[in-house]
């Protein structure tokens, strides 16, 4: 049975948490924090080998925690479409829900450019 671990590694002051899924995958994947809201908390990341459509991951760090939980999994969309809600990890309260959902839709344009970064024209 083959487990995959995440962990927490520094990287140029910032920690960039990678799943090692090696005996499934054969590689490692990456995930880039591309914005970090610091009046929620919620911290935005894009996989480096990731499928599209085009998404973010959110993730929060909540009291107590000793690393950040996923908890939603954003779509975000495009000039014409806005972003959805494609997954929810964990229990969230509407507000948390649209709070994130807010964020990508106001950084849209800046998120879609990112995940070029990565993945190329969505």
């Amino acid at each position: 049975m083959v487990s995959e671990v995440a962990i927490m590694r520094p990287f140029q002051g910032l920690f960039v948490q990678r799943k090692i899924c090696r005996k499934t995958l054969g590689f490692d994947v990456n995930m880039g924090k591309v914005y970090a809201d610091q009046e929620t908390g919620f911290i935005f990341y894009i996989f480096s080998n990731d499928h599209r459509p085009p998404h973010v991951h959110v993730y929060k760090k909540r009291k107590g925690d000793r690393q950040d939980k996923g908890i939603l999994k954003i779509g975000i969309g495009d000039r014409d479409n806005p972003p959805t809600i494609d997954k929810i990890y964990s229990k969230l309260g509407k507000e948390e829900i649209k709070q994130a959902w807010r964020i990508v839709a106001d950084r849209q344009e800046e998120f879609l450019e990112e995940w070029q970064k990565y993945h190329g024209n969505p």
